[in-house]
């Protein structure tokens, strides 16, 4: 198994070199978001999203960068924006995994709302 800093390293290079490659910056998102530089991994995954709107990798780890980060109502908006019917099986399932998380992490912050 590769280690974050060279999966990091990797994923720069592949950036550089191919600006345009939503995969690359997906991937370096998910080598940052290892790394726990979780704006580094949203910054990255944004622009994997900005390049392909449909990169579902992408999209469902920028939801879980967001809810990390505190941001659970856009982790939310960003994991219902993926069409999961079309993905494979084990994207499916990871996306599967995601909704609940964002969920629950929701009806936890609304727990904590003096107002609801």
């Amino acid at each position: 198994m590769a280690r974050p800093d060279d999966a990091a390293r990797a994923f720069d290079a592949a950036v550089n070199r191919w600006r345009d490659e939503p995969l690359a910056w997906a991937g370096r998102g998910t080598a940052s978001y290892a790394q726990r530089d979780l704006q580094g991994a949203a910054q990255d995954c944004y622009e994997a999203l900005r390049l392909d709107g449909k990169e579902s990798g992408a999209r469902n780890n920028l939801a879980m960068t967001l809810l990390e980060l505190g941001c659970p109502q856009a982790a939310r908006a960003q994991v219902e924006a993926i069409a999961t019917d079309a993905l494979a099986a084990t994207l499916r399932a990871g996306v599967e995994d995601t909704r609940p998380q964002i969920a629950a992490d929701l009806t936890a912050s609304a727990g904590d709302d003096p107002e609801s």
